[in-house]
């Protein structure tokens, strides 16, 4: 009996017969892509004169046209490409125009008066101390003044202005008038990498709006925003949190979320719901998709529906570059079939990627932007061959005789999703992980059972919430019935990130790897999912050796460090013990503690053993109650009165140990450190606080730290009266003026840390000291030094980051 098509398609997978090898397609657009984002990186690495590179671009593009037919023709367009990114970077990113802000600065910083226009939604944070609200804006600059005489100026800068909660905030669009000091704007961040650009801190009092905003669809655009912002609030209003998670994940205004809740969603690597990516534009598309297919609407010209829809959203969402990215990728994935392509997700990848960068190439520097294709491109080669694999392990038995049971069959269904749905979050975590290690210094061993939960759930949540715009949009109260659902699907989100960051061991944080270890990192990868079976145990063992030995070193370090900063007003070290003996000294104003927490977390500290108050004024530990709410803390350490009451109440309720620092106390560190205190004495009684301020020392074997703060004189006078002269080479002061050559001779002091002034008696003083043969370091604010003691027979080093490293005479 001859075979029908049924019968055959009912036969197992084994008995059919083997079909032929498909060739893998040819995707041109990649290798133009590759080659275009190497000349963009090259461009903003190190600027040069454009033309020549353009004019050698224009001599390989037109030998690739002349010699199409020719295997070298591939070559020399993908050459050509890299000298059109190269130009375009260094002309957008080094200017040479004469109306750039780098030209019209005479020096470093100026006070000046700009007109320019708001170029997107601003953004505020509260400031408490004040009442105040910072707004933060860039500036597309019109003009430039510095007295009386205008002066045409081109470029963007960032606006930075205090008003009252009463005042009119900016918006987008309007044309501004801004008086204040002009310079130099760093953004500190892990990884060496400082994005330059230029800030002005603008004075309420001389700053006013000029014009109102004109009408454009960017305007648009933001009004629909703070419409669908009210939308989304309705019958919310006794839920502030979870509105303004919504708020985050849906419209991208994250100003309504709080540390607290931003922190949990970073360690837990979950910080994909928020940022507008993918999963976003993907839920949207589904629900316009199928609106089109009720319509009638054939495939090929459903683009021109979704491609504006799609495009509002993605600038009312502030064109971040995930949203951006995948809004692109999907319009040319759906503009395939108009043109009568099938649609490739590599391919629409790449096209995305060259077009951004042609809008903007700075987007290649921007931690998102690198975090959105590494993801997306991990997800395409490596998700779809192992997604292939789980269905054919959960495929149902083609031998089986009877019908499979319905319980059964939802078994083997919802294995197969969880399944898939880990396969994701692996993936994701494989492609980024080095980069978030990189940039944020973070591991989250937990981010892999975060998102098997959070992520079904937060795909409930964006739905919806845009159900609840559509609806709304159409009669109000109708958004109130979706955001009701909705609430507790949102609860449920900040619950299950809330415990896995409270989960011990779920996320650590680990110093920023080297380029090198990234490079090797994925090589390692590619070798164990492209390679043979004895390359792969090849890779595996070597890998196991690496990661041994990495054990090995880090059980037996006994590396000691101090990380010095000048954070505001004051001095902020970080005494790097091995173990888990990590020792913060002040913390600084409160503005600060945000970065204060990024610079430990680069160091690999994620807790301490204890956090040591020298002073309970605001300079000095106005920040202590907020790092100890995002820092796991044991112990605190400080001298009498010297903490605030509202720390120690808040230490009170955290449990944790309370030390008193008094003369003669030495507490032992891991390494073979020591911390001992030299002052003040048990019940001493001054007219003056800073007489009573500690003085306390950090030793190992013949090299010591010591800590005067900001001791006085008087302070002084009582350590030169004690019996025990201690020893120290390097010593870190707040106030040079109370210390004497007298002091610093019989210490040993070759070394001597402090602020820099502007006074002029402060001035003279470190240069006296410099002449009698003292090494001054003059701590400049957001100034970084690193003290390392000697390892292996080494020198002891004073390391100003990130250059060079001078070594301390014995």
């Amino acid at each position: 009996m001859s075979a029908t098509p049924n019968m055959v398609a009912g036969l197992p997978d084994d008995e059919l017969a083997p079909l032929s090898p498909c060739t893998p397609p040819r995707r041109p657009v990649m290798g133009l892509a590759m080659a275009f984002c190497l000349g963009v990186g090259l461009g903003l690495a190190g600027c040069g004169a454009p033309w020549p590179v353009l004019a050698v671009g224009g001599i390989f593009a037109l030998l690739a046209l002349l010699w199409r037919e020719r295997s070298r023709a591939d070559f020399l367009l993908a050459a050509a490409m890299v000298c059109a990114g190269w130009t375009h970077a260094v002309l957008v990113a080094h200017s040479p125009s004469a109306r750039e802000v780098s030209a019209l600065l005479v020096r470093p910083a100026e006070y000046v008066a700009v007109i320019g226009e708001v170029r997107d939604a601003p953004a505020w944070q509260h400031d408490e101390r004040t009442g105040e609200i910072i707004w933060t804006f860039p500036v597309q600059l019109e003009g430039l003044r510095r007295v009386t005489t205008w002066q045409r100026a081109a470029g963007q800068i960032e606006g930075r202005l205090r008003l009252t909660k009463t005042d009119a905030a900016p918006q987008f669009g309007e044309r501004w008038l801004c008086t204040g000091l002009l310079g130099p704007h760093t953004r500190w961040r892990a990884g060496g990498e400082e994005p330059a650009g230029y800030r002005i801190t603008a004075d309420a009092n001389v700053s006013r709006r000029l014009t109102p905003a004109h009408p454009s669809l960017y305007a648009i655009c933001m009004r629909a925003r703070l419409i669908c912002s009210e939308l989304l609030g309705r019958g919310l209003e006794r839920f502030p949190e979870q509105v303004g998670l919504l708020r985050g994940v849906i419209l991208n205004t994250r100003e309504e979320m709080g540390e607290a809740m931003y922190r949990d969603f970073s360690v837990t690597g979950t910080m994909h719901i928020v940022a507008i990516s993918g999963l976003h534009v993907a839920i949207i598309a589904v629900l316009l998709l199928s609106v089109f297919r009720l319509t009638g609407m054939t495939q090929p010209y459903w683009f021109f529906l979704l491609a504006p829809l799609l495009a509002f959203y993605t600038m009312m969402t502030g064109l971040v570059p995930s949203a951006t990215r995948s809004c692109c990728m999907a319009l040319i994935f759906w503009l395939a079939p108009f043109l009568q392509r099938r649609p490739d997700g590599l391919t629409s990848l790449a096209w995305s990627a060259i077009l951004i960068l042609v809008w903007d190439p700075t987007q290649f520097l921007d931690i998102g932007f690198v975090l959105s294709y590494s993801a997306v491109l991990g997800l395409i080669l490596i998700y779809s061959p192992w997604a292939a694999r789980v269905n054919l392990w959960l495929r149902a038995d083609p031998w089986r005789l009877q019908a499979e049971s319905k319980p059964w069959r939802w078994l083997r269904s919802g294995g197969r999703q969880i399944l898939l749905l880990a396969l994701t979050a692996v993936v994701a975590n494989i492609a980024t992980g080095p980069f978030v290690a990189r940039y944020f210094n973070l591991i989250s061993p937990v981010a892999i059972l975060s998102n098997l939960a959070v992520v079904p759930a937060a795909v409930l949540m964006i739905t919806f919430g845009c159900l609840a715009l559509l609806t709304g949009a159409i009669w109000s109260p109708l958004a109130e019935i979706f955001n009701s659902a909705n609430l507790p699907v949102i609860s449920f989100i900040m619950r299950c990130t809330e415990w896995s960051a409270a989960l011990p061991g779920g996320h650590f944080y680990v110093r920023s790897p080297p380029w090198i270890w990234i490079t090797a990192y994925f090589i390692i990868v590619s070798f164990l999912l492209i390679g043979g079976r004895w390359m792969r145990r090849s890779v595996l063992v070597i890998t196991a050796m690496g990661i041994g030995a990495l054990v090995w070193q880090i059980a037996t370090d006994r590396k000691l460090a101090i990380h010095v900063w000048r954070l505001g007003d004051a001095t902020v070290a970080l005494v790097d013990a091995p173990a888990g003996d990590k020792v913060l000294v002040n913390t600084g104003p409160r503005f600060v503690v945000r970065d204060m927490l990024r610079r430990i977390h680069a160091e690999g500290v994620g807790a301490l053993r204890a956090l040591v108050l020298t002073r309970g004024t605001l300079a000095y530990s106005g920040g202590a109650n907020d790092l100890l709410r995002q820092m796991p803390t044991r112990e605190l350490w400080a001298a009498a009165g010297a903490a605030p009451a509202e720390v120690a109440l808040n230490a009170q309720r955290q449990n944790l140990a309370e030390q008193i620092l008094e003369t003669g106390q030495r507490l032992p560190l891991a390494g073979g450190a020591e911390w001992e205190v030299f002052h003040p004495a048990s019940g001493l009684r001054t007219r003056y606080i800073t007489d009573r301020t500690p003085i306390f020392r950090v030793a190992r074997d013949s090299l010591a730290v010591m800590f005067m703060n900001d001791a006085s004189a008087g302070a002084v006078a009582y350590l030169l009266a004690q019996s025990v002269e201690p020893v120290a080479p390097i010593v870190l002061t707040e106030k040079i003026t109370a210390l004497t050559p007298t002091l610093l001779e019989r210490m040993g002091v070759r070394e001597i840390i402090t602020p820099a002034s502007a006074l002029r008696e402060i001035q003279e003083l470190q240069a006296m000291l410099e002449h009698r043969r003292f090494r001054v370091w003059r701590l400049e604010d957001g100034a970084i030094l690193h003290i390392r003691w000697p390892d292996h027979g080494r020198r002891a080093t004073l390391t100003p980051a990130p250059s060079t490293t001078f070594p301390i005479r014995p």
